[in-house]
């Protein structure tokens, strides 16, 4: 753990599913984390000031070590209540509405585009903003920017949607970002905001790969498969309320959630073609025989009734046929 600004802790951890880097925030004083993993000192490093009181989720996908860090200290966890969905599993998790005022002097705002839940939580005592996975820095201390376009349903539309987001928090009176993913700048964060592009990040791994602390490609993540529907707390993003993924808009979920294959669909199951006739009658057709497939004929002749004998008009035979004599 490092303190950034008096009071302000960062630390980072490696996610052991992902293998990506992620970092969470303490508030000493006021006894706030945000986004929390577990330090690697372990959790008697939070236990400064009697340990944290609230646990501050910018999305519903950051719950991360919170519920550890619930049962040790008696935290309280608030999310967005856009995410409520995702919390299916027993977990003690308290909502607000975009713009409550929070704990610790923290006032939250809507930034959506990436997923509805997408939140931005203002510090005004450290003068700090924290973000999700709205502006991401890959690598770490790379140039602050939108994930890449591939990792986004409706690239353009969500890039506006973004953009119009911070530009309305350029407003706020910050000098420090705090985001989930990257390390925290500390000084002329507004300007960074201000000036950063979209898909100033690098291209993500290849498809079903993951990445260790130092970049190495280590193969496809355990206990996934390909084109399997992701929507646990790990997973991606929803996509605005849908049920399988398109393509990942949830950062730590982007290396397994694929877009659904046309074999994913449901099959159609064809009519079988109809059955071959078992008889041919030969009809004359302009002086040549020709052969054609009658309906009688797929039944057996001896299953149908034999039909009466009628006459020239129509009526039936009183008697006996008589014969023709030759």
């Amino acid at each position: 753990m490092e303190e950034i600004l008096p009071g302000l802790w960062h630390w980072t951890t490696v996610h052991e599913r992902w293998g990506i880097e992620i970092s969470s925030y303490l508030l000493a004083a006021e006894r706030v984390v945000i986004d929390p993993r577990v330090p690697p000192e372990g959790l008697d490093a939070l236990a400064m000031e009697g340990g944290p009181v609230v646990a501050l989720l910018t999305n519903r996908h950051h719950y991360r070590d919170a519920g550890r860090i619930a049962e040790r200290f008696g935290t309280r966890v608030l999310c967005s209540r856009l995410g409520a969905q995702e919390f299916t599993h027993g977990e003690a998790v308290e909502f607000f509405t975009p713009g409550d005022d929070l704990p610790g002097g923290v006032t939250s705002f809507e930034v959506g585009g990436i997923c509805p839940d997408e939140t931005a939580l203002f510090v005004p005592a450290h003068r700090a903003l924290a973000v999700a996975d709205g502006l991401v820095r890959f690598p770490p201390d790379g140039p602050l920017g939108f994930v890449p376009d591939g990792l986004m349903f409706d690239p353009p539309r969500t890039r506006a949607r973004l953009v119009e987001a911070f530009a309305a928090l350029l407003d706020l009176d910050f000098d420090t970002l705090l985001p989930a993913h990257g390390h925290p700048i500390v000084g002329g964060a507004k300007e960074a905001v201000r000036g950063s592009s979209p898909g100033t990040a690098p291209e993500p791994p290849p498809r079903h790969s993951r990445r260790s602390a130092e970049g190495v490609v280590l193969g496809p993540p355990v206990g996934r498969r390909p084109g399997r529907t992701v929507g646990t707390r790990h997973g991606g993003c929803a996509l605005q309320g849908r049920g399988r993924l398109g393509r990942a808009e949830h950062l730590e979920g982007l290396l397994t959630a694929q877009p659904p294959r046309r074999g994913d669909r449901r099959r159609v199951r064809r009519r079988p073609p109809p059955r071959r006739a078992s008889r041919r009658s030969r009809t004359r057709r302009g002086g040549r025989e020709s052969s054609r497939r009658t309906p009688s004929a797929r039944r057996h002749p001896r299953s149908r009734p034999a039909r009466p004998r009628r006459g020239r008009r129509g009526s039936p035979p009183s008697g006996p046929t008589p014969r023709r004599c030759s």
